[in-house]
């Protein structure tokens, strides 16, 4: 049967149609079959989640909750509390959360749910990969995927990382469709999908955006001459020596040095604090540059704006659909300020660079976390490096996505920390790129047996991804293992139905030494099901979230009085790690203050008794009464 049927179809015939539809349907089947072990582990509604996790099922929550009560406040105030995580993620769960219930366990499934997506979304990548080989390279990548252990750890948590995937992939397929047809509606959806990635997950965005752009930049000169003319009008059109201008260097020489030495002093009983050059200090360097413009070069800002909005028509897209989105959304000096958080971060690197421990850490990651065996990451290596020894030979959609893989790489490389989540952005990637080096070697037989060596690829698709589904598989005690390890104890939710019930006794609450196991976001789930009545504002929560960011003292917070009523953590009898700790800087002044302070009155001490960590809960003293007589916090401790 002739392979080439239709030219715009990829030069698939009817027979490959059909495979392709049964590929499809069996990663789905083995996909939906992995999600649906996840549902059923023990704990998968009762254990509370971990910091970051409660955060996001919390973040879900609230935008569910906004929508059944249409209350476009408290939507708004989520929105304005996803300046460090953007809001596409929970907006989309929240959809889930309106059809099931406003559960932990909800949220977990809807997580699940996006790993089918995601394993069908690198399927249809592989696919678009080649017309000959796609279904191949499609089950190969997805059956890696699908067992990879570092996909289904984060398939089991309420993190961004697996629906950040599946809309990656998305944008990956949409572009590479473009690079097939050069039809500009696909260019379109290709950016309108980056722009979603980007209010999904700011550094995945960045990952394939970039990419991209450089790609049609290097492709294109009617891309990059726009661009260059653009420059080129802008250097001319600044006055270097105007007053306006030596302003701006001066305060480029305020920022150099804030950015190398700080400033911090104490105003009116405020710390102020200016540490970090990309945040207020850019934001109002280019807040003034803008209204300065309105007011005496507005003719000047009509022409950028004219120029830009009527861009050509592949620059038009990035404008109107990417960059003045972003733009609009860090318009607002919060999200400003915490996007560059992910752009600049502290080393916590153990090692130089260039040591052996560095160097090794993410080939190793790769070959054993996230292949589901060793020979399988050590095929998938040998793959990629066929593919970039192959790059002459190669069309520009798999240039482009030899270019994710290597610009990931060296982001993930370069970054002043390593984790072995960081690999997570480009695994995906790997596994394509993989798997069509592993396709190369089938083209060989294209010389002798034309119409027959494709289909050898396709059988040869099917059956390694039978042996990566039935064969490895998806170990349940693996996962039952690793969602004990990512959640925490079901004890804990009786403890926090403690914490709550005096939570609405108060207006604001703070807990004074959280951490990874006291975290506040599961506290506060807890406190909607104890109290369904608790009011967002009621919510447990850090100090700096209650308006005192950059205290170092607990005393001084105390001594204002603005905090309805503390819960100070004592870890003293701890029977494990509890991870991380927030502000614990802050728990020695605090609880030496609180006993102390006429302003509140000691009300009990709560104890986890399976992990031995007790809350003092002091309450503002109501006005006009004496107060009580504050017990030793710690005699009192010491007693239960």
């Amino acid at each position: 049967m002739a392979e080439n049927s239709d030219p715009r179809d990829g030069g698939r015939s009817v027979l490959s149609w059909l495979f392709g539809a049964l590929a499809l349907g069996m990663v789905a089947y083995f996909g939906a079959q992995g999600a649906l072990q996840m549902m059923s582990l023990d704990g998968w509604g009762e254990r509370p989640a971990a910091w970051d996790q409660a955060v996001h099922a919390l973040d879900a929550i609230h935008f569910a909750k906004a929508f059944q009560e249409l209350d476009i406040h408290q939507f708004f105030l989520q929105i304005h509390n996803s300046a460090l995580w953007p809001p596409v993620v929970p907006l989309l769960q929240s959809m889930y959360l309106l059809f099931t219930d406003l559960s932990i366990a909800s949220a977990r499934s809807s997580v699940a749910l996006f790993s089918i997506l995601a394993v069908i979304m690198i399927f249809f990548a592989g696919l678009r990969l080649d017309r000959k080989w796609g279904i191949g390279i499609g089950l190969l990548s997805a059956g890696a995927l699908m067992v990879s252990p570092a996909f289904l750890d984060y398939s089991i948590q309420v993190m961004l990382e697996v629906p950040g995937i599946a809309l990656t992939l998305l944008t990956f397929i949409l572009y590479s469709r473009y690079l097939d047809r050069e039809d500009p509606k696909y260019w379109n959806q290709a950016v309108i999908s980056a722009t979603v990635l980007f209010f999904a997950k700011f550094n995945y965005a960045i990952m394939i955006f970039l990419p991209m752009l450089a790609c049609e930049f290097f492709r294109k000169a009617s891309f990059r001459k726009p661009i260059a003319d653009a420059v080129f009008y802008l250097v001319d059109h600044i006055r270097w020596k105007h007053p306006f201008s030596i302003f701006v260097y001066c305060y480029t020489a305020f920022l150099t040095y804030v950015h190398f030495v700080g400033i911090r002093f104490e105003l009116a009983g405020h710390i102020v604090m200016i540490e970090k050059v990309f945040g207020n200090p850019l934001y109002f360097l280019i807040l003034t540059i803008i209204i300065r413009m309105l007011m005496f070069q507005r003719n000047e800002l009509k022409h950028y704006w004219s120029k830009l909005w009527n861009a050509p028509d592949q620059l038009r897209p990035v404008f109107r659909y990417f960059i003045l989105p972003a733009i609009l959304w860090m318009s607002y000096p919060p999200f400003f300020s915490t996007f560059f958080i992910f752009l600049f971060s502290e080393s916590t690197r153990k090692q130089s660079f260039f040591s052996s421990e560095t160097l090794t850490f993410y080939p190793s990651s790769f070959i054993n976390f996230y292949s589901a065996t060793p020979l399988l990451g050590y095929l998938m290596v040998a793959g990629v490096l066929l593919t970039l020894f192959s790059w002459r030979k190669l069309p520009v959609k798999i240039k482009f996505l030899l270019g994710i893989v290597i610009f990931n790489l060296i982001l993930v490389l370069s970054h002043p920390n390593y984790q072995e989540r960081y690999l997570l952005t480009v695994a995906p990637f790997l596994f394509l790129t993989g798997a069509f080096g592993l396709s190369l070697l089938f083209h060989p037989l294209l010389k002798f047996w034309s119409t027959g060596a494709p289909w050898v690829a396709r059988i040869a698709g099917f059956a390694s991804f039978a042996i990566l589904v039935l064969q490895v598989g998806v170990n349940r005690d693996y996962l039952q293992k690793r969602f004990y390890f990512y959640t925490i104890e079901p004890s804990f939710k009786q403890f926090a139905e403690q914490i709550c019930h005096h939570t609405y006794k108060a207006e604001t609450n703070a807990i004074v030494g959280l951490s990874s196991f006291l975290n506040p976001a599961a506290i506060a789930m807890t406190c909607y099901d104890v109290h369904s009545d608790t009011k967002r504002r009621q919510l447990p929560t850090t100090m700096t979230r209650n308006g005192f960011h950059g205290y170092q003292d607990g005393g001084r917070v105390v001594a204002s009085g603005k905090i309805g009523q503390y819960f100070v953590a004592d870890y003293t009898n701890m029977k494990f790690d509890v991870g991380r700790k927030q502000e614990a800087y802050l728990l020695p002044g605090a609880r030496q203050a609180l006993p102390q302070s006429n302003l509140y009155q000691y009300i009990e001490t709560i104890e986890h008794q399976d992990s031995g960590l007790t809350l003092a809960v002091y309450r503002r003293a109501p006005e006009g009464s004496d107060k009580p007589i504050s017990k030793d916090v710690g005699q009192e401790e010491k007693r239960l």
